[in-house]
C-alpha cells in the first residue's frame, strides 16, 4: 500500500476503485477505453478448454463450469474493451474504425472456421461413437456457448493484441 493510500478513508478507496473500473465514465459517455489482453485471452481459453473436456459428455460438470466462465468474462470484453461500441454515442474517428472493421473480420474469419470444422467433427465424431440424442443435443448447445464467447471476446482479443500498451494497461 503506498503512502498515501494510507492516509485515504476508506470512502476515498471505494470511490478510487469504482472509478478504476470506469463505470462512472460510462455513465459520463467517456469511457476509459483499455486493451484487455489476458483477460479476453483467458475467456476464450477457457471457453476452448471447457468446451474440449466436455466434449460428448453431458455428466462432466467441470468442463461445463469452464465453458460458461469464459462465455460469461466474455460477456463483458465489449462494455469495456478498447473497441468503441457500433451505436454508442462516443465520438469515433477514423482509428477507430479501422480498429473495429479488423477486429471484427478476423473475429468472424475465426468464427466461421471454428464453425465449420466445430460442425464437421462434432457429425462425424457422433456418427463414428453412436451418440445418443442427449450427448449430441448438450454438444450442440455447448458449441454455441463456445461461438458466442468467440464472438464477444474475439474482436476484443485481437485489437487489444494489436495495440501498443500504455503505462496503465493490464
Amino acid at each position: 500500500m503506498s503512502h498515501e493510500s494510507r492516509h485515504k478513508s476508506i470512502l476515498a478507496l471505494l470511490d478510487s476503485s469504482v472509478r478504476w473500473t470506469g463505470i462512472p465514465d460510462l455513465a459520463e459517455w467517456r469511457p476509459r477505453r483499455r486493451p484487455l489482453r489476458w483477460p479476453s485471452l483467458i475467456a476464450l481459453v477457457l471457453a476452448v478448454v471447457g468446451f474440449a473436456a466436455d466434449f460428448g459428455q453431458p455428466k462432466i460438470w467441470w468442463g461445463y463450469a469452464l465453458l460458461m466462465l469464459g462465455f460469461s468474462v466474455a460477456n463483458f470484453m465489449p462494455i469495456w474493451g478498447p473497441i468503441k461500441p457500433w451505436t454508442s454515442q462516443e465520438r469515433v474517428d477514423e482509428f477507430d474504425r479501422t480498429l473495429r472493421d479488423r477486429a471484427f473480420l478476423v473475429a468472424f474469419r475465426t468464427l466461421g472456421l471454428v464453425a465449420v470444422i466445430g460442425l464437421l467433427l462434432t457429425v462425424g465424431i457422433s456418427a463414428l461413437q453412436g451418440w445418443d440424442a442427449d450427448a449430441l443435443r448438450w454438444t450442440m448447445t455447448k458449441f454455441a456457448f463456445l461461438l458466442a464467447t468467440i464472438y464477444s471476446a474475439g474482436p476484443t482479443c485481437y485489437a487489444s493484441w494489436t495495440q501498443l500498451p500504455t503505462g496503465d494497461d493490464d
